[in-house]
């Protein structure tokens, strides 16, 4: 795996990607770089007024992940690997969800300026999971995202599935999670690290069988 320099993991909310993200990095000895979603000081008033907050929710999310992501385009010679819980496309594609016509032609005229200075991994790993286990473990959660309906994490889940399904920059690894635990069993990440070896080219997925987890 020493190619693998760069791994990005990215899922809808609850989807474990920072789980994940963080056994990676451990494992591999890699720097962790987290998506600071909950530094958004506008996030709780877009959960609550989405069409009042969602142009500055997202513009926020914009500078604050190509402040992140930018500086992984200089060389370190001493930390080679990094492993993130997002990749730079995340923000679009909430963009594309959150804001009307007007705004996202705004947005996109920054997003595509900034998108040519992001380094792109040199793998990612994309979770699939059930938007109904998504939104129960939200709703466990004590943060502001608690308060999106199952109806727009469906609408999420269908766009990151879209986004993924053209996807062809990189190598790119889909695991579907519906039978997976990826916030209290250890094998499972053991999992997904085997597949992530296995992951040279293309597009591959990993679809563990078993009993669909439930809280």
């Amino acid at each position: 795996m020493s190619e693998l320099n760069y791994i990005a993991v990215e899922g809808v909310e609850a989807s474990g990607k920072t789980e994940l993200a963080r056994f990676l990095a451990e494992k591999l000895g890699a720097s962790l770089i987290l998506d600071e979603t909950d530094n958004n000081p506008f996030l709780r008033d877009f959960c609550f007024s989405p069409h009042r907050f969602a142009f500055s929710a997202q513009i926020f999310f914009l500078v604050n992940r190509y402040q992140q992501l930018k500086q992984l385009s200089q060389p370190d010679l001493f930390e080679r690997r990094k492993v993130s819980d997002f990749v730079f496309a995340r923000d679009e594609i909430f963009a594309r969800l959150n804001l009307n016509q007007r705004e996202y032609g705004l947005y996109q005229s920054l997003s595509r300026l900034m998108e040519t200075e992001i380094l792109a991994p040199d793998l990612v790993v994309y979770l699939q999971t059930p938007t109904g286990l998504a939104h129960q473990r939200i709703k466990l959660k004590k943060n502001p995202s608690a308060n999106l309906t199952l109806n727009y994490l469906e609408n999420l889940s269908q766009a990151f599935d879209h986004y993924f399904f053209h996807y062809s920059q990189t190598p790119l690894l889909i695991v579907n999670t519906a039978n997976l635990d990826l916030f209290n069993k250890k094998a499972d990440l053991e999992a997904i690290l085997t597949e992530i070896h296995k992951t040279t080219f293309g597009t591959r997925y990993f679809t563990p069988a078993g009993k669909e987890v439930l809280l």
